[in-house]
């Protein structure tokens, strides 16, 4: 299906790859002309709210690989037995350190998000991170009541379509 877009008050800019009108992607231009596809508009307008500093609480994993041979790892003893070298860890949930622009930016040209787990701390520790005494973290106000922060050391990267499942 093939839409033409060209309008008066919307011109098309020739030197664009896709398309933006009221915060949905319509598809990628070719000669003024866009090919909608659904998955992906789809995966778009479910993140097209989404924001950097979001975040999703409940029981989530996060995945890290580890130098088995290393004593730094909390999880190293777990895998001791195999040849894994990819962990998953139990966090309360995520928060999004992806930029904003680049959330809301289609799937097909920015397939991924970047989160932080969230961690519970004590009401010591999270006096010292609201007071920025503690870098690697970040001060959650909405979460400060549950004592989550924003762990800033661990970084895990996923595919735009699995976080949309989480709407």
């Amino acid at each position: 299906m093939t839409t033409s877009l060209q309008k008066k008050d919307h011109p098309i800019p020739k030197n664009t790859r896709d398309y933006r009108i009221f915060g949905e992607i319509l598809g990628t231009t070719g000669g003024g002309n866009f090919r909608l596809d659904p998955q992906i508009a789809s995966i778009d307008t479910i993140l097209a709210s989404w924001r950097q500093g979001d975040c999703v609480l409940g029981s989530q994993w996060f995945a890290h690989r580890i130098a088995k041979w290393s004593v730094v790892a909390e999880a190293r003893d777990a895998l001791a037995q195999t040849d894994a070298d990819l962990v998953e860890t139990e966090v309360p949930g995520f928060i999004v350190v992806t930029q904003t622009c680049d959330i809301v930016r289609s799937c097909a040209e920015r397939p991924f998000i970047e989160l932080c787990p969230l961690v519970e701390v004590d009401n010591h520790r999270l006096e010292e991170i609201k007071r920025c005494r503690r870098p690697a973290y970040a001060f959650v106000p909405l979460l400060s009541e549950r004592r989550f922060v924003a762990d800033l050391d661990r970084v895990m990267t996923v595919e735009k379509p699995f976080v949309a499942t989480w709407c």
